[in-house]
């Protein structure tokens, strides 16, 4: 029979800390997901452009973690048959962390032997490993490090499953989750639903990201004989799966040698469906009803920087890859929810058995064989058949509540914003117990016409960006009210608007909140000298808030006063001063000013929060050894000396997180 439990899991976890209380407002969002769609289809081009978001607000970002690590428990739902056993992360979104074949003993997922925040996700933190649920918007889920609703509910002849949910603050939407494991099935079914009661259009986007290990000899198939490419040209460009003629197959992404995404071309597929297999022939499969149409491959490379990625977010020795599953062709679209409307779909999860001549022969020959494998495992009609179940099924009331989630969906059940969808929340309720101060304070604006922050030298909790809350902010008494009001008119892009609610905060009190955001906004229109004088206002009255301090510093650095953000380094509390991202930007502001004390920094550098694709530490110690060797040789730091450094100064192994390996001088493959 079915089970479903709550336990724990131990992992050795580096905490996550506080949440970055600055206000996420430009340049934190879809724009470090742009490609050049010069060659994609027209409806591509047309997805790419619709729905995105210049920030995450109202999200915080998660940026307060280091790469030390001790053994944490985390909660966990367990759902289990005879043949296998589903993991689920409850306070990490939901991330189904481990599905195992009971048979075998075989884990048919990436299981990640730590847990290790890294740069990746919208809101900075992410964790590899497991299968991650993305929605909303272009990117790894907001939800990343959050806790997530769950509950168990009973199909009507009484078999447990698990539902998980949530509310969306970017697109107001309510998603759910619901994982089934009946008895006697070999497939781990997922029903997913995107639900939006309001009465307008939204962009949503959905992504099921599925590592598993990698080898040398492991082979990705899937229903499509082309892909979109997506490299280091940051071109979306069309590419066969496989080109003997060229010696070219993407389906060995151990071959690899860039980090690369490879979206598979998967149109007149009814039941679209991917694997990835080792040597043997054997791995996971995943296959999907129609809505969930497109496939991809995402690989790390055999380069130098892509194996410190993996080094960096795994261990050592631990290298995985990625087999996706979404809702558009590319990861670069949105798609359109209809107002009070949703979409649905199941997607199914098992072990895949496939001849290894087979699975490692040709194309064709690869592809009809698993093909006949996924339809053994999951055929399109018995999946179609529990898809029209799960439908039903996805509407029962929960039986027991497992673990709580945020409290931003009660919020907006107090508000009065889902009145009439009391059957849909006794599916996917909001309970009061899940309200925290943050919610509180949104409240109290409600019942007392003034938000709750009182001490101009701190930050909100939170923030809002959803225009009903507009005539609540705009009525407000208090200063924090406008620059919060600010705040919500940024993320929709009235900039003067924001403008002119935070000049009218700070002339009605001088405060950190306000100031900043002018020192921002100043930096995202260019006004470099004008950022910096609203920065060092804000610094002056919130001196303790490391954020800032970091933001203030690369003010300076960004208007070019090294010396300036060197002086200001000096004067900060060690705790600040320390900081890795702090430590960068002394080496940054010390490359004119003092190059040995660049080069002390440099040498023992480790930035636990680098960016995917952050050319920081490699062009930094380019800049560096430049600046030596010109004094050394007693020329200038011109362009010329610094290709010259390039080309001989390797990236020392600590700093080298590039997603491109290099190149010998002929271009040809090092390998």
């Amino acid at each position: 029979m079915t089970t479903l439990r709550i336990d724990h899991l131990a992992l050795p976890t580096a905490a996550l800390g506080e949440e970055n209380p600055l206000p996420p407002l430009f340049g934190t969002g879809n724009d470090l997901h742009q490609a050049d769609m010069s060659a994609a289809p027209e409806a591509i081009r047309a997805g790419s452009a619709y729905g995105r978001v210049s920030s995450v607000a109202p999200y915080l970002l998660q940026d307060d973690y280091g790469r030390d690590r001790e053994i944490r428990e985390h909660p966990v739902a367990v759902l289990e048959n005879e043949h296998l056993r589903a993991t689920f992360l409850l306070g990490a979104g939901g991330r189904l962390w481990s599905l195992i074949d009971l048979a075998t003993g075989r884990e048919l997922v990436f299981r990640n032997e730590v847990l290790q925040p890294a740069n990746l996700a919208l809101r900075n933190a992410w964790f590899a490993g497991g299968v991650e649920w993305n929605v909303g918007t272009i990117g790894h889920t907001m939800g990343t490090f959050s806790p997530i609703h769950a509950a168990r509910v009973q199909t009507p002849d009484g078999e447990p499953f698990l539902r998980m949910w949530e509310w969306d603050r970017i697109r107001s939407i309510v998603y759910q989750i619901d994982a089934h494991l009946p008895a006697g099935a070999t497939m781990l079914r997922v029903h997913v639903r995107l639900v939006n009661r309001a009465d307008v259009d939204v962009p949503t986007y959905w992504w099921s990201n599925m590592a598993v290990a990698q080898t040398d000899g492991t082979r990705v198939i899937t229903c499509a004989d082309e892909a979109w490419s997506y490299g280091y040209t940051e071109r979306l460009e069309t590419v066969p799966v496989t080109d003997p003629a060229r010696g070219v197959d993407v389906s060995y992404p151990g071959r690899g040698l860039d980090a690369a995404d490879y979206f598979f071309d998967t149109e007149g597929a009814t039941h679209p469906w991917i694997v990835a297999v080792d040597e043997a022939g054997t791995g996971l499969a995943q296959r999907s009803t129609a809505p969930l149409r497109g496939r991809k491959l995402f690989l790390w490379g055999r380069g130098a920087g892509g194996e410190r990625w993996q080094e960096w977010l795994c261990g050592a020795g631990q290298r995985y890859l990625e087999i996706q599953a979404g809702l558009a062709r590319t990861q670069f679209e949105h798609v359109r929810l209809p107002a009070r409307d949703e979409l649905s779909w199941t997607e199914a999860y098992g072990r895949v058995n496939i001849d290894p001549q087979a699975a490692h022969g040709s194309w064709d020959v690869a592809r009809g064989a698993a093909q006949q494998a996924v339809d053994a495992l999951a055929g399109a009609a018995e999946l179609d058949s529990f898809d029209a179940c799960a439908e039903d099924w996805s509407r029962l009331p929960i039986v027991e509540l497992l673990h709580l989630g945020s409290g931003w969906g009660e919020l907006e059940v107090t508000r009065g914003a889902l009145r009439g969808f009391e059957a849909e929340l006794a599916a996917t309720p909001f309970p009061a117990e899940s309200r925290t101060v943050l919610q509180q304070d949104w409240i109290d604006l409600l019942d007392d016409g003034r938000f709750p922050l009182e001490d101009p030298s701190s930050f909100p909790r939170s923030m809002q960006i959803d225009a009903r809350w507009e005539g609540a902010l705009a009525a407000g008494a208090g200063w924090a009210d406008a620059a919060l009001l600010g705040s919500l008119r940024a993320a929709r892009g009235d900039l003067e608007g924001a403008r002119a609610a935070w000049i009218r905060s700070a002339d009605e009190e001088p405060n950190a909140l306000a100031l900043r955001n002018l020192g921002a906004l100043a930096r995202h229109q260019g006004d470099l000298g004008e950022a910096v004088r609203r920065y060092e206002e804000s610094f002056a009255l919130a001196p303790r808030v490391r954020a800032l301090a970091v933001e203030t510093i690369d003010a300076h650095v960004a208007a070019g006063e090294p010396q300036r953000a060197l002086a200001m380094i000096d004067g900060l509390d060690d705790a600040i001063r320390m900081h890795p991202r702090v430590r960068l930007l002394e080496a940054i502001a010390a490359i004119e000013v003092d190059p040995d004390r660049a080069g002390v920094i440099l040498a023992t550098l480790e930035v636990a929060d680098l960016r995917e694709g952050e050319a920081r530490l490699h062009e930094v110690w380019w800049d560096y050894r430049t600046a030596v060797r010109a004094r050394e040789q007693g020329v200038p730091a011109d362009a010329v000396l610094r290709a010259q450094v390039v080309r001989d100064s390797p990236v020392p192994p600590s700093l080298d997180f590039r997603m491109v390996a290099e190149r010998p001088q002929d271009g040809t493959d090092p390998a």
